[in-house]
C-alpha cells in the first residue's frame, strides 16, 4: 500500500505519470515572522509573499503537548443573555 499527499498545482499531473517522494515529513514554516500573517493551508503567505519568513519550521509528525491538569469546575459559568436596542 501507498499514500501519498500532493501538495500545491495538481493540473498538469495526470494518471500514469511517475512521482517522487521527498522524504520529508509535512511541514511548515513558524516564528515571529509569520505572526500576524495571512497564509494558505500549506502555511505561504498569500499578502506580501516577498517579506523575509523565519527558517524555522515546524514538523506536522511531532507528538503534541498533552493535556495540562487543572481544578475542577465548582461553580458554572453564568452566561445571561444581553438585550440589545432595535433600530
Amino acid at each position: 500500500m501507498s499514500g501519498a499527499f500532493l501538495f500545491g498545482d495538481d493540473t498538469k499531473i495526470k494518471e500514469g505519470d511517475t512521482v517522487k517522494r521527498t522524504k520529508r515529513v509535512a511541514s511548515m514554516p513558524v516564528g515571529e515572522a509569520m505572526i500576524g500573517r495571512v497564509i494558505n493551508p500549506l502555511g505561504q503567505p498569500i499578502e506580501r509573499p516577498r517579506i523575509h519568513q523565519d527558517k524555522t519550521i515546524f514538523s506536522a509528525g511531532t507528538q503534541s503537548a498533552g493535556v495540562i491538569q487543572r481544578q475542577p469546575v465548582k461553580q458554572p459559568l453564568q452566561n445571561r443573555p444581553q438585550s440589545r436596542p432595535t433600530a
